[in-house]
């Protein structure tokens, strides 16, 4: 993965970046705890990114259970302004995906820098990432989607079930939903708004580090 790197004019004993060095610290201590109890399984985790800023890939998943609806969400802007915007919102009982690399930028005292997770073993063959009760909702992705089992589109969104998973999506029956009992999904690249995983039960060899500038994922870790 290519990391942004600071460039030379920038001047690191300059006055702005101690005082960004300031505020980070406490959002590092806090992100390397959470990413410590993630990593071992303990607890859940929830991701609400700005304006759909963040994004996500992984080189490949094997999804179960996969609920989806088409709806409108409150989305904070740049301007401070609350506004709707369409999205798709998913929910999927069981995830286990190769390789993740997550990204969400944010300014601090006018510098950008950016929060890159990423985890992978290094095997493109393995799915060592395993998640359960995973809720997203995401402005746009691609990928190359397989489903097995039943796959129903055009649904009406209030009557979606996620099999495996009892989730209320909050859609309605004039808005878009579909189901799908199980897919494959290969080089899935995304950017969202914000996700839950209710069960994380593996996420090995995660890393995490701010970045200067901003960095997006657009592909997942090999």
């Amino acid at each position: 993965m290519a990391i942004a790197k600071t460039s030379a004019t920038e001047k690191i004993n300059g006055t702005r970046w101690p005082r960004a060095v300031a505020a980070l610290c406490p959002a590092l201590i806090a992100v390397g705890t959470i990413g410590f109890n993630i990593a071992n399984g303990a607890i859940a985790l929830n991701i609400t990114a700005q304006s759909g800023t963040a994004s996500l890939a992984t080189s490949a998943a094997q999804l179960h259970g996969i609920g989806l609806i088409t709806t409108a969400a409150p989305t904070k802007g740049p301007d401070g302004e609350t506004y709707d915007t369409w999205l798709a919102r998913v929910a999927i009982a069981q995830v286990s995906a190769s390789g993740l690399c997550f990204a969400q930028p944010a300014t601090f005292f006018g510098q950008t820098m950016t929060l890159v997770l990423n985890a992978n073993d290094g095997d493109p063959s393995t799915y060592e990432i395993e998640a359960g009760g995973v809720v997203a909702e995401a402005f746009g992705a691609t990928a190359d989607l397989t489903g097995f089992g039943n796959v129903i589109l055009n649904k009406g969104a209030s009557s979606v079930n996620t099999r495996g998973f009892p989730i209320d999506l909050g859609g309605h029956a004039d808005q878009f939903g579909g189901e799908i009992d199980s897919a494959v999904a290969y080089n899935i690249v995304g950017s969202a708004q914000s996700a839950s995983v209710y069960n994380v039960a593996r996420i090995p060899h995660l890393s995490m580090q701010f970045v200067s500038g901003e960095y997006k994922c657009t592909e997942g870790p090999r």
